[in-house]
């Protein structure tokens, strides 16, 4: 059953971050994690690129200056990612507790088919 709750909880994550309609407010908070997290994989990527040209070059003076503006580049999307992602996860909690939220209607189905949450996943224990 623990599978299955985990199956449940992924599928309500992804309507929430893919599928659910959200007020303008919390779609751009959507929109910018998104993009946070795509900016942030393209800067590992352009790392990745400026090492190997680093690597080429042998560590000379520019390759070596790209590769240290590519590093902070990553970490500043990295930074900004982490900032996304935990300003969209408290507006998701705050969203799923709203009577016309997904989620709720998920708890409703789930509920009149019997299916109970983990304890560990906000169900009771038992």
């Amino acid at each position: 059953m623990g599978l299955v709750d985990k199956v449940l909880t992924a599928f309500k994550d992804w309507t929430v971050f893919e599928v659910e309609q959200l007020p303008a407010t919390e779609e751009a908070l959507r929109q910018a994690y998104k993009n946070a997290a795509i900016t942030h994989r393209d800067s590992i990527a352009f790392e990745d690129s400026a090492r190997q040209l680093d690597i080429e070059a042998g560590n000379a003076v520019v390759s070596m200056a790209l590769l240290q503006s590519a590093r902070t580049a990553r970490a500043k999307a990295k930074s900004e990612e982490t900032k996304a992602k935990q300003v969209h996860d408290e507006m998701v909690k705050k969203h799923n507790a709203r009577v016309y939220s997904c989620s709720q209607e998920f708890d409703v189905i789930f509920r009149s088919r019997k299916v109970k949450k983990e304890h560990c996943h906000g169900g009771n224990e038992g």
